[in-house]
């Protein structure tokens, strides 16, 4: 019972998340669409913009230093790496 509390509150905050990001292009004059997936990050994105034949791929940084990005792995540097697309990273 409480692994599905614990992914009801995850969906609900995805959902609150989405819906900032939504109201803060809206009106931006871009064409967006928005996806809530779950799974590996990385190939969850990469796969979903093959899917969708994206022109580009806006993701964020956490800045983690190079060790830690080493051991932990970079959902941005994999997506960087494994794309057919553009990526644009945006650091936080």
């Amino acid at each position: 019972d409480s692994i599905t509390h614990a992914f009801a509150a995850e969906d609900k905050k995805a959902n609150e998340v989405l819906e900032k990001v939504k109201a803060a292009i809206d009106g931006s004059g871009m064409e967006c669409e928005f996806f809530k997936m779950s799974g590996d990050p990385g190939e969850c994105i990469v796969q979903k913009a093959k899917d969708t034949e994206a022109d580009l791929i806006v993701t964020g940084c956490r800045g983690l230093g190079t060790i830690r990005r080493t051991f932990i792995g970079s959902v941005s540097d994999f997506i960087i790496h494994h794309s057919d697309c553009p990526v644009f990273v945006c650091r936080h």
